[in-house]
């Protein structure tokens, strides 16, 4: 069975890698956030059961 969320970072060629499933949509948030702080890649995070993105995080200037 798949967690309700996965977090997915975003490859050069346009392409993604999985980074980590996460159970509850709020943790999900948090870790997308936490990702983008500590890295300049970009992160998307997918709910599978629905087949969509539930989010990206802003990337600051």
């Amino acid at each position: 069975m798949t967690a309700p969320y996965q977090i997915f970072r975003k490859l050069p060629d346009n392409k993604f890698v999985w980074i980590e499933n996460i159970d509850e949509l709020q943790e999900a948030r948090g870790r997308l956030d936490f990702l983008s702080t500590i890295s300049d890649a970009d992160y998307i995070l997918f709910d599978p059961r629905e087949r969509s993105v539930v989010t990206q995080p802003a990337k600051s200037a």
